[in-house]
């Protein structure tokens, strides 16, 4: 008798399996190549500009509000040496051609969790309100928290 269920157990299992895998749905329409740009990088440092000392861009989010894109990334000098970093905005029409609008989320104070620099942004467009979070540094080897600013 206990085989017996043992086996309607094993025979109803696999149905299952079977009847799971049979109602997996792939879709033929995901993207799986993407044409690059000719004239990539679309967003760089600016040489005699306020980020000209930048050691890199990095981390863009992009978002289309209206007929406009707004870029957040992280930009700053080498942290590890001590430096910072900090969100920078770029505006474009296009997506392509951007203007550099400059910081808008910096380091904290001394002391506080993001002492050594703000980065790694997402913005949300909400109601006419941009909610920010973003990643917080306090020395150069720590990852403090998410905080959260709204413009």
């Amino acid at each position: 008798m206990k085989t017996y269920f043992c086996y309607c157990y094993i025979l109803l299992l696999t149905l299952v399996i079977v009847s799971c895998k049979s109602t997996v749905v792939q879709s033929d329409d995901i993207i799986t190549r993407w044409e690059i740009h000719a004239n990539n990088p679309v967003l760089e440092q600016t040489p005699a500009g306020f980020d000209a000392n930048h050691f890199y861009l990095a981390e863009g989010k992009v978002l289309k509000v209206g007929s406009e894109y707004k870029m957040w990334y992280t930009g700053g000098t080498n942290y590890v040496f001590g430096d910072t970093q900090a969100v920078h905005l770029a505006t474009s029409p296009d997506g392509i051609n951007w203007t550099k609008a400059g910081p808008v989320v910096y380091r904290g104070q001394p002391g506080s969790w993001n002492n050594m620099g703000s980065l790694n942004c997402t913005v949300l467009y909400d109601d006419g309100i941009y909610r920010m979070w973003f990643e917080g540094h306090s020395s150069a080897q720590v990852h403090n928290g998410i905080g959260y600013a709204t413009s």
